[in-house]
């Protein structure tokens, strides 16, 4: 079976059918609003589920379990689930730490190796506000 349109008929094997002509529906397109961000100088350091003080099982402070790319520890002045931007990176606040404190940032790997050739290090950080 043949179909094709005209503005006005349907054309089926070569009956004409009339059609009621119906108008396009224009699509509205919603814009996200901009995530709103301040920049702050922050001390960066790396950490892993094994470092001293952890419990190896990889549970955040939030409940979460930890994840390269994703995973952050930050001092009670940020709330959980805050986000945090590192060399154009997003991360998210999932994890609290004893020597976290002010404006100091531990980020998650998985391979110690990885942490300790990352080092400390002083950045300028993008934090999300809500």
């Amino acid at each position: 079976m043949l179909l094709f349109t005209a503005p006005h008929c349907l054309y089926e094997d070569n009956y004409e059918v009339p059609v009621e002509y119906v108008a396009p529906i224009e699509e509205t397109v919603v814009a996200e609003p901009e995530p709103r961000y301040r920049e702050v100088v922050m001390e960066i350091s790396y950490y892993t589920a094994n470092d001293e003080g952890m419990n190896g099982h990889g549970i955040t402070a939030s409940g979460t379990r930890v994840n390269e790319g994703r995973t952050v520890a930050m001092s009670s002045r940020y709330a959980l689930g805050t986000r945090i931007c590192i060399d154009g990176h997003w991360y998210v606040n999932e994890d609290r730490g004893g020597y976290i404190v002010g404006d100091r940032v531990d980020v998650y790997v998985a391979d110690k190796e990885k942490a300790l050739r990352l080092g400390r290090q002083r950045k300028t950080v993008k934090i999300e506000e809500e």
